[in-house]
């Protein structure tokens, strides 16, 4: 189907993570910085007047590209630009041509790689779908992404690094090396956290690998991040209509998937009963990566019919539930603060019921992505009511997307040690191996030692 990222119908996903880069840059860009070093100017660039000497002996400098080397990298510059052109015009023998050359004027060059590879993957891809693409140009791409990667292993170079993953993914997948095709699918998604198409090709490609319940939860996955962005309709379409997405509608959990959420759009069914029926479907509740966790039920309870609810602090909550629930969260955050401000005269609320506020209050300000605030507001629930393991849960999240690592494995070790009873325990093991917020922690020795841990306690308790 051509580039996937650039012909979908669901290509403003892309645009969204684009424009989410670009606004990080410009904010970088602004932010003082305190006596930087002089830096060597850009090939053709004018240097920097107000720059301070290099305080490094000459003998350990890093000595000025040579003339032919600025010439070769304008080069290079200049027929990348040619290829992109070319590919726009689908006119890919020329667009590889001109990568080709541009990566022989400048092989350590990562992005002209980068792109040689994804000439090559669109050339390769013309009809479609993994199992019909050109296994010479799939070869080729492959062999393109995996140099541009030796050349930049952070990628930090390319405006875009989920497309070289998704691309290697879909090489990979049509090469039949599933598994290695499921990791380029998986770094694709943590790349571009916002982007459902990731989630899509993923559930394709388990859908393919037999993983029949992995890619009912990637496709609802993907469906949640489409609504998030507004291409829930587009990217439905799409599933139903493409040849390589079609076939996953065989499965009966992936049409239940669907089926939910255009009752969602058609206005039929509350978001919140859509995930409901979805997570019955797959027989796994609260387990699912980017869904929001509803309160307990007996939480909740607690909150709404306390024998001393004031009336006016429970029409706050069941508003701000309500709000939180079709993932309005700003005006979630309004309504649980304003009852809490409210509450402080008429003392209605008690400790446990306050830190059930300040806990939905926590994972709606993390869900804006307001890591500070969502740190601060969970920080208070937990002492409002101590042994909350959701609480905790919530915690490690918050800790993790803001980098306190060791914080986030304390709050994670004790939502762990509060689980009431095995189920919720196996629950929160599942949901710490999945949520994409711990991705960072995976790979911590003492995540691994922690989940071993408590596995093995789930194991052993009584269900």
């Amino acid at each position: 189907m051509g580039h996937p990222y650039a012909e979908s119908a669901v290509a403003e996903a892309a645009a969204a993570e684009r424009m989410k880069r670009r606004q990080a840059a410009a904010e970088a860009a602004e932010r003082p910085v305190a006596a930087p070093p002089a830096a060597a100017p850009e090939p053709g660039g004018k240097a920097d007047p107000e720059a301070r000497p290099d305080p490094m002996p000459a003998r350990r400098r890093t000595p000025a590209p040579s003339r032919a080397a600025v010439t070769n990298r304008s080069k290079a510059r200049q027929l990348l630009t040619e290829g992109l052109q070319a590919l726009r015009r689908r006119e890919f023998n020329g667009a590889i041509a001109a990568f080709q050359r541009a990566s022989e004027a400048d092989p350590g060059s990562a992005q002209a790689f980068f792109q040689l590879g994804n000439a090559f993957f669109q050339r390769g891809f013309q009809r479609g779908t993994p199992d019909r693409a050109d296994a010479d140009d799939t070869q080729r791409a492959l062999e393109a992404y995996q140099t541009s990667m030796a050349l930049d292993p952070e990628l930090k170079g390319l405006g875009e690094p989920f497309l070289l993953y998704h691309g290697m993914g879909q090489c990979l997948e049509s090469l039949g090396r599933y598994d290695e095709a499921a990791e380029q699918m998986r770094r694709a998604a943590k790349a571009a956290p916002h982007n459902p198409m990731p989630m899509l090709y993923a559930a394709e490609l388990r859908h393919r690998m037999r993983d029949m319940k992995k890619s009912a939860e990637n496709l609802h996955q993907g469906v949640l991040r489409a609504r998030r962005i507004g291409a829930y309709r587009s990217m439905a379409k799409l599933v139903r209509s493409h040849p390589q997405f079609a076939g996953m509608l065989r499965l009966p959990q992936n049409r239940a998937v669907l089926d939910a959420y255009d009752k969602v759009e058609a206005g039929k069914l509350a978001e919140g009963q859509a995930m409901d029926q979805v997570e019955e479907q797959l027989g796994m509740r609260d387990a699912l990566r980017d869904t929001v966790r509803e309160p307990a039920d007996e939480s909740r309870a607690r909150i709404v019919a306390a024998p001393r609810a004031d009336p006016r602090i429970q029409e706050l909550l069941e508003q701000a539930d309500g709000d939180f629930k079709w993932r309005q969260f700003r005006r979630a955050i309004v309504g649980y603060e304003q009852a809490l401000r409210e509450d402080r005269t008429k003392g209605s609320l008690d400790g446990a019921q306050r830190a059930s506020v300040l806990e939905r209050a926590g994972a709606a300000y993390r869900q804006l992505g307001l890591t500070n605030e969502a740190v601060q507001t969970l920080e208070r629930s937990a002492q409002e009511g101590p042994r909350n393991p959701s609480t905790y849960y919530q915690l490690a999240l918050a800790y993790s997307t803001a980098g306190q690592f060791t914080s986030a494995l304390n709050a994670l070790d004790k939502s762990f040690r509060h689980a009431q009873g095995a189920l919720e325990l196996r629950k929160t093991l599942l949901l710490a191996r999945t949520d994409t917020e711990l991705e960072p922690l995976r790979d911590l020795p003492a995540f691994q030692r922690m989940i071993s841990t408590y596995a093995l306690r789930a194991r052993a308790r009584v269900p």
